[in-house]
């Protein structure tokens, strides 16, 4: 189904196509790219409450660069990093954020409070002011950056943990070795 703007006319070219089970919802195809539902849904809620709500989301969301990877994680990106781009946004960044990627790229997953603590430790972050609040200006900064040139992100955060892309560790290596060999 084409979603329609009230007056009747198109108002997008997203297609998205309900998978029914009897009277269930199980999946949704959104341009033809396979959703996985954390629930099935009722036809009613479908229609009633879904519906609507794609509605609004794709007067702002560009379903076309939505894709799901195997371990269900929705990935709005498109752009692999080269050695040439990412040295390009490394050079680019803050010293603290340079420390917040060496960090989360050191330890593979760390959680919030123990990136905190440590940038803390380093200086990166004041404890006297919320800390928190540092922490998520300073990665909204990196986030808002590699979104705009559509690159895969360099971390990812999921249940207050920091998770590096391991898409790019090579990349990432190299650049750190050729910063300590300058």
């Amino acid at each position: 189904m084409k979603l329609k703007d009230t007056k009747g006319k198109n108002d997008s070219n997203t297609i998205f196509i309900p998978i029914i089970l009897g009277s269930e919802v199980i999946q949704l195809n959104i341009n033809e790219k396979s959703i996985p539902l954390k629930r099935k849904i009722s036809l009613q809620d479908f229609t009633d409450k879904l519906i609507p709500l794609l509605t609004e989301l794709d007067k702002f969301i560009d379903f076309n660069y939505l894709t799901f990877k195997s371990e269900g994680l929705s990935e709005i990106f498109k752009r692999d990093w080269d050695e040439n781009s990412l040295k390009k946004f490394w050079n680019n960044f803050s010293d603290k954020q340079k420390m917040i990627i060496k960090l989360i790229f050191l330890n593979k997953k760390i959680s919030r409070e123990k990136l905190i603590e440590m940038l803390i430790e380093k200086n990166h972050l004041r404890s006297e002011s919320d800390p928190k609040k540092q922490l998520a200006g300073v990665v909204a900064g990196m986030t808002r950056k590699w979104n705009s040139q559509r690159f895969k992100p360099i971390f990812f955060i999921k249940n207050n943990l920091y998770i590096s892309n391991l898409e790019i560790n090579d990349l990432l290596i190299n650049i750190l070795k050729s910063e300590i060999n300058e």
